[in-house]
């Protein structure tokens, strides 16, 4: 199954507060996958400090653990684009090879 329009716009959108928005074209054609590497993305994250933490724990279905990425989708895009500049600063934190995996499984490749 293939993600809707919206769906697609969302992991665009978390995509370009992770990495950057001149990024936001490496996320062309997203998978399911890509969603799944975006979760890994976000838990490695999620340890960068307790605010982050705190933004992702207030979202309501969020609370599941893995697979929270696909359930509320849309709801943790809203709230990164929303909360941008928290997640500055702990781009580092995530590895080059992973934004490789992303990229990959984004272009169809």
């Amino acid at each position: 199954m293939s993600l809707r329009p919206e769906e697609v716009q969302a992991v665009r959108d978390i995509y370009s507060v992770i990495y950057g928005e001149g990024h936001r074209r490496d996320t062309a054609h997203p998978t399911w996958q890509t969603v799944e590497l975006l979760e890994k993305a976000l838990l490695e994250i999620q340890k960068c400090n307790r605010r982050i933490r705190t933004l992702f724990a207030s979202l309501p279905c969020s609370a599941a653990g893995r697979g929270f990425l696909k359930r509320c989708l849309r709801a943790t895009a809203t709230m990164m684009r929303r909360s941008r500049s928290e997640f500055a600063g702990c781009r580092n934190r995530v590895s080059a090879s992973l934004r490789s995996e992303i990229v990959i499984s984004a272009q169809g490749i």
